[in-house]
């Protein structure tokens, strides 16, 4: 992606990306915690990749399903936003 050749250029590094199916959509959805998606769109305006989030939650449910001895049903509350990223309009940036 642009995004991957951009930090590379910037370190002075060589990116090669692979994807059998280009022409195709991305079959996964991608989250980012937002004051990380934030500080990539200030440190690559040029994707304007603040356009690129389709969905934004203010605080972050995670639920660990028993791990570490906790019910399923547990629910540990971050108060921390999280986003969606929207993969078609980031595939075309």
């Amino acid at each position: 992606s642009v995004v991957a050749w951009l930090l590379a250029e910037r370190e002075g590094l060589r990116v090669a990306l692979v994807d059998a199916n280009l022409d195709k959509p991305w079959p996964n959805n991608y989250g980012v915690w937002e004051a990380e998606w934030h500080a990539l769109s200030e440190s690559l305006p040029e994707l304007e990749l603040r356009g690129c989030v389709d969905a934004t939650w203010p605080r972050t449910d995670c639920f660990f399903g028993g791990s570490w001895g906790a019910p399923p049903d547990e629910r540990t509350t971050l108060q921390r936003a999280y986003c969606r990223v929207d993969r078609a309009t980031l595939k075309e940036r």
